[in-house]
């Protein structure tokens, strides 16, 4: 009978194996810890790194280096600060009443007054309505200092919307030329310009419609996704007559039931409230 040899396996390799990369993964931890030797620092040997793995080591930025600090500082930079308003500004804001609706007169005048704009500002009306996605059309008697540029939709017109290059405020078509104003759908719509039944931009005669909205005819709408307008009435070299006109036409033309809220500013200055109640009975 052959004779049987017996192998004996050594059961402590593995663990000896798993001591010497314990040992190369805690060495390459206290070089990455202690890179003092480019810093200037001394890294701390008494720190326990043990249970540091060396992708920890490698990538975590020792705490109080200037990694570490520059990391904080970067955090902090991206933290919102509160806007600091100028000293104009404040003043013009202490002769404001927060807490009062003026009668529309009023509000007009204390507009001006508060404006702090060195130029012929813009007069606005920001009104909170009481429904998201209202648009109407709005006769002011008076100029509001803002043109709109009209434009009806032909095969230049769209050549230049493809190419991104949108000169205009109000695109025209009539119903034939929507199959092809599709194709620049996706451009158009987020920025409120696609051509859409109920506010009349799509209509039959688009010539027609066009001198309309060039004769004074001005349309609005609120913002695409909140129940909130924004509409110019007039500069602030306007008289006081002609900003409460136009100020009343808007009211009138979006309907005084439909607003909850009426706030009037001018350029750069702060917002005024205006009391409803008046240009209600006036509308009636």
């Amino acid at each position: 009978m052959g004779q049987k040899r017996l192998t004996l396996v050594d059961l402590t390799q593995g663990d000896q194996q798993k001591k010497v990369s314990q040992k190369r993964v805690a060495k390459s931890a206290g070089k990455a810890l202690g890179a003092g030797k480019r810093t200037g620092r001394i890294a701390d040997k008494s720190q326990d790194i043990s249970d540091i793995t060396l992708d920890e080591a490698l990538t975590k930025p020792e705490e109080g280096s200037a990694a570490a600090l520059q990391t904080e500082e970067k955090k902090a930079t991206k933290e919102h600060k509160p806007r600091e308003r100028s000293r104009r500004y404040k003043l013009a804001r202490s002769k404001v009443d927060r807490t009062t609706n003026y009668p529309p007169d009023q509000a007009i005048e204390l507009v001006k007054k508060t404006n702090i704009a060195r130029f012929d500002s813009t007069v606005s009306a920001h009104l909170n309505l009481t429904q998201e996605k209202q648009s109407v059309d709005v006769h002011f008697p008076h100029s509001t200092g803002k043109q709109t540029k009209v434009e009806i939709a032909t095969d230049t017109i769209l050549k230049k919307i493809e190419a991104k290059k949108i000169d205009f405020d109000i695109l025209l078509a009539s119903p034939a030329q929507m199959p092809k104003i599709a194709k620049v759908a996706k451009i158009l719509g987020p920025l409120g310009l696609m051509p859409n039944p109920k506010n009349g931009t799509i209509t039959d005669d688009p010539e027609k419609r066009k001198k309309e909205l060039g004769s004074g005819l001005t349309r609005v709408k609120s913002e695409g996704k909140s129940p909130l307008m924004h509409v110019t009435i007039g500069k602030s070299s306007l008289s006081d007559k002609a900003l409460l006109e136009n100020l009343q036409a808007l009211v009138t033309a979006v309907g005084g039931k439909q607003i909850k809220k009426l706030t009037l500013a001018s350029t750069m200055s702060p917002g005024v409230k205006v009391d409803l109640s008046a240009m209600l009975d006036s509308e009636e």
